[in-house]
Formats: structure tokens, sequence, C-alpha cells
């Protein structure tokens, strides 16, 4: 993987829902999980001939995630993540939390362009914002080179969530998420099959020996990540405005 084209990387986001409570974020993960293995092996399916399926070679790995909220805080998120909560989300009183459940995944697509993923991917999720696609050639990010691209997605995807970024008058200020929120959402992940474990998300390409792996158990050595982050970290100094680009259009 280390020697893929930036052509065939993309930063994809998918939205899975809107959880209630912090107890049904687990099984909204798995949920959409298994949608995401379904619709790749359906692509496979679907275009496979007599040379094979260019969805294949299809592979990616990734990382769930659940962002809190609150009622008051979203008149001041970006129109689109309002307009996807005025569709999916929860109504909320007083003090409740709703969780926002998703995934951020780094997909290798060799034989597909990253408009095709999209729009596999918006058969299963049609709903407005669900699925954004990055892909890592864009002209705004000439200059970077795939290593800090892959760096810098797997430190995103990585992150420990603790604020959120919120707009209108105090122009672009983070709030800070209670502790008494993360505590919920830990306290039932770790209740939860393998706690962080389960937060991981991975797929190979047709015929590798781990074959549509839920998550990985002990075993966390995917070529992909193992260059991200063993061989681009040390490589990173100095990038920080680099990184920052690369995320400013993403929700």
């Amino acid at each position: 993987m280390a020697d893929a084209q930036r052509s065939d990387l993309s930063l994809v986001t998918i939205l899975f829902g809107v959880a209630g409570r912090a107890g049904d974020v687990p099984f909204m993960w798995k949920k959409g999980r298994e949608a995401l293995h379904n619709r790749i092996k359906a692509m496979r399916r679907e275009t496979r001939s007599d040379k094979g399926s260019r969805w294949d070679d299809v592979q990616l790995v990734g990382w769930l995630e659940a962002d809190p909220y609150e009622a008051a805080q979203v008149e001041l998120m970006q129109p689109r993540m309002q307009e996807y909560l005025e569709a999916n989300g929860q109504l909320l009183f007083g003090e409740e939390v709703g969780w926002i459940v998703h995934v951020h995944l780094i997909v290798h697509h060799p034989r597909i362009d990253w408009q095709q993923v999209r729009d596999a991917l918006k058969r299963q999720w049609p709903d407005d914002y669900a699925v954004d696609v990055q892909p890592f050639d864009q002209p705004k990010y000439d200059g970077q080179t795939t290593d800090i691209a892959l760096y810098a997605i797997t430190m995103y995807a990585l992150k420990s969530t603790v604020g959120r970024k919120l707009y209108g008058e105090r122009d672009e200020a983070v709030d800070v998420y209670p502790s008494s929120w993360m505590a919920d959402l830990h306290t039932v992940l770790f209740a939860y099959e393998s706690g962080f474990r389960s937060w991981r998300v991975r797929m190979d390409a047709a015929g590798s020996r781990s074959v549509d792996a839920q998550h990985d158990g002990g075993a966390d050595h995917h070529l992909l990540i193992d260059h991200a982050c063993n061989h681009v970290v040390p490589s990173c100094n100095g990038y920080d405005s680099e990184i920052n680009d690369l995320f400013a259009s993403i929700w």
C-alpha cells in the first residue's frame, strides 16, 4: 500500500445515524459496519465478469466515532449538519444528549474512481450529506505527499474527540464536551464487546487472508495503516498547516 497512487485513495465519512442515548451507539455502529461490508460485497457481485470485479481490489480501514450534541448547539453547527439533523436527528429537550454516529475510512480503490465509490455508498445511505468522499488528488492538496495525506487522515480518524467547533456569534468557538457525556459513552463501549477495539472497521481486497474482518481482535497490522503510523510520523514535523488544510472542507 505504500506504493498506492494518490488518485486511488480517498477519505470517506459516512453518517450512520443519530442515537438518542449512549446505550444505542454500539448497536448502531454494528448495523452500520455490517451494512458497509454488505455494500462492498454487493458491488463485487454486480460488477463481476470473467476477469473478476473492479471492486475486488477495494480495501478500507477506518474508525467509528460518536459525537454528542445538545439542542442548543444545533443552530451553531455547519448548515449541512443542521439539515442532516433536521431530517434524521432526535428531538432533544433541556439537557438531553444525542449522538451522531459515523465512521471515517481510508479507502484504496485502484480500479474505480472516487465518484463510483461515492455513488455506491449513497445507494446504502441516500440522505443528503450522509456520505462525504474526499479524494487525495484534489488540486487544493497539491504539494502534499501521499505519506503526509495518510498520516494526516490517520491522525484525524484516530483523534479523541473532546469538543465540537461551533460557528456564529462565537466565531468558530470550540465547545468542550462535559466529561459526563464521554464517561457515559466509554462505560457503554467497555460493557459491549471489547471497548475501543470494536471501534475499528476493516475490509481487505477479495481473496486476502482476512477478507471482510469485522475488526481485528489483537492483530493490528494492516499495510496501509502500518505505513501511515510507523513510517510517516517521524517525517511529519513542520506539516501542521498542510494537515489542517487537508480537512478544511470536512464537516
